[in-house]
């Protein structure tokens, strides 16, 4: 599990996951309004409730904890850098940790990978996610 989130903090460190490719010629504002409207809202709520349930049975190392920490700054860091808007690196800060969790619980929740997906083909997620025919952690390795 470590080794999964070691690897997605990589990624986003590389900016092979985040970077200014995923918010060019992004309407900032319509973005936003998208994230905040069905079917993206409730899913993302959906999901979050789901693996949060999971999450909090989970004993976790210190290391672990840490590494979480370390993805949501990163990922909120390298966001902050390309948009310059707090919103959105709020958004994505968030889904970092949504996925950095889905890790730690061996999560099969195909819209979290659509969402990470998302991100990893150079776009910022929003509206209708079509599910990923690959896991969080298939897409980690890949």
């Amino acid at each position: 599990m470590s080794n999964k989130l070691t690897s997605l903090l990589q990624l986003i460190k590389d900016g092979k996951v985040i970077g200014l490719r995923n918010f060019k010629n992004l309407n900032i504002d319509f973005a936003l309004d998208q994230r905040d409207d069905d079917p993206f809202d409730s899913d993302w709520v959906s999901a979050n409730k789901s693996i949060g349930e999971k999450f909090t049975q989970v004993s976790l190392s210190q290391d672990s904890k840490d590494l979480i920490d370390e993805i949501r700054e990163a990922a909120f860091k390298l966001t902050s850098k390309a948009v310059g808007v707090n919103e959105i690196s709020e958004y994505v800060c968030d889904d970092f940790e949504l996925i950095a969790k889905s890790i730690v619980v061996s999560s099969d929740n195909l819209w979290v990978a659509a969402m990470l997906k998302a991100y990893l083909d150079g776009f910022f997620p929003t509206g209708k996610l079509q599910p990923s025919s690959y896991t969080v952690n298939e897409l980690i390795n890949t």
